[in-house]
């Protein structure tokens, strides 16, 4: 098949979203397909007031059509579906495309592929990795009536994109559960859900075939290494954590323990600045900068414990590609996740680690003890997020168009 794909978020951008679809790219080339990708161009040629009249220019019949159109996207409509329908156009009368596909998130590229399924007729699958419709509770103020604006545009966007796809891809059914309620709630009509959704979690691993690693034996003179790799965000509260740190300092029965926080934790230095650190004697904690995705898997696969932290709440609707690339590097996982959530179900079906809520010192320095001081089958975690396993769940997809 030749494959256009719209994916906002592409290298070299090197953030997540970027990342899980590149993986994703590769996967559809292996399998002998030709793709090509639709991006972001970062076209900043025009500022932000040119932008947003030519916008409103440019998409009046659409801003007619969708009468609660949003006006927080028109800077992602004129800068990246603008230009990619264009490509796309072009490119499919040089050599007509037999498939499209879009990864959500941002809704740019579901947009994009919409009208690009629109323009062809084309069999269209949506790949949505975000909780959507996404809705706000409205603030107050001013912004009451933007709030209930952007929600009606999402809505009806929802509408369209779930009604009009060939098939729906979600990393995980909870996801796929999440937003059917919600689609049921603001009376989306849907039809043929079931036949059109398909669960494939997200590929694990660096982007070339995964490394080959040997696991080091922890000798009880060395220190037990715990690392977090990636982004913290301001929600992701690591405060209970170093608590737990600080408690196993006194613990005399166990190694050092040195933490490693590599990529942008500018949301957490408050935490991992704080006084109480000093205090510490026998652990340490090291702040890292951030490091290429290849040798950010040689990392978690060389560490003894891999840290994840989700954002406190009832449950988290997220599949995180950092689980992932935890998983395929078959290093023990230390998740401080919400009591409902699709890592705490992967991790209770499949092994690989220990689930600890946010706030729980006590047992987040047992778990942290436990994973010392005890073998942890990481193989069947690793196996569902494995090369071979999404091929194939992609495959039959295509299969099947």
């Amino acid at each position: 098949m030749h494959i256009a794909i719209f994916s906002f978020h592409f290298p070299p951008e090197k953030d997540a979203e970027g990342y899980v679809s590149a993986k994703f790219v590769n996967v559809l080339s292996n399998l002998g397909h030709s793709v090509l990708v639709y991006k972001n161009e970062n076209n900043n040629s025009v500022n932000s007031i040119s932008t947003l009249f030519h916008s409103l220019l440019q998409y009046w019949k659409f801003a007619l059509l969708y009468k609660c159109f949003d006006l927080t996207q028109l800077a992602e409509l004129n800068n990246y579906v603008s230009c990619s329908l264009h490509k796309f156009k072009v490119d499919h009368k040089n050599k007509p495309f037999d498939l499209i596909v879009s990864r959500y998130e941002p809704i740019a590229s579901s947009i994009a592929a919409y009208w690009a399924h629109k323009y062809t007729n084309l069999s269209w699958i949506s790949s949505i990795n975000d909780p959507f419709p996404r809705l706000v509770i409205p603030r107050k103020g001013v912004w009451h009536y933007w709030d209930l604006h952007r929600n009606k545009f999402q809505v009806k966007w929802a509408n369209d994109l779930y009604q009009t796809s060939t098939r729906l891809v979600f990393p995980s059914e909870y996801l796929a559960e999440w937003c059917l309620q919600c689609c049921n709630k603001n009376r989306i009509e849907l039809s043929n859900w079931d036949n059109k959704v398909t669960i494939i979690p997200h590929i694990g691993g660096p982007i070339e075939r995964p490394i080959e690693h040997a696991k080091f034996v922890n000798p009880r003179n060395r220190s037990v290494i715990i690392r977090h790799i990636g982004y913290l965000s301001k929600a992701r509260d690591i405060s209970s954590f170093i608590e737990a740190l600080i408690l196993l300092d006194l613990d005399e029965t166990l190694p050092a323990i040195t933490v490693e926080f590599i990529g942008n934790n500018a949301g957490q230095m408050e935490n991992l600045s704080s006084g109480k650190i000093g205090n510490l004697k026998k652990n340490q904690i090291h702040i890292l900068p951030a490091i290429d995705n290849q040798e950010a898997f040689i990392k978690m696969a060389e560490a003894d414990i891999c840290l994840l932290v989700e954002e406190p709440g009832e449950n988290s609707k997220y599949l995180p590609s950092k689980f992932c690339d935890y998983a395929m590097a078959k290093t023990p996982i230390l998740a401080l996740t919400p009591k409902v959530s699709v890592v705490r179900n992967y991790i209770n079906n499949y092994g690989g680690g220990i689930c600890v809520d946010h706030g729980n010192v006590i047992e987040i320095s047992k778990s942290i003890k436990a994973i010392i001081n005890n073998s942890i089958d990481t193989s069947r975690l690793a196996n569902e997020f494995s090369l071979e396993i999404i091929s194939n769940k992609w495959q039959n997809i295509l299969e099947d168009l």
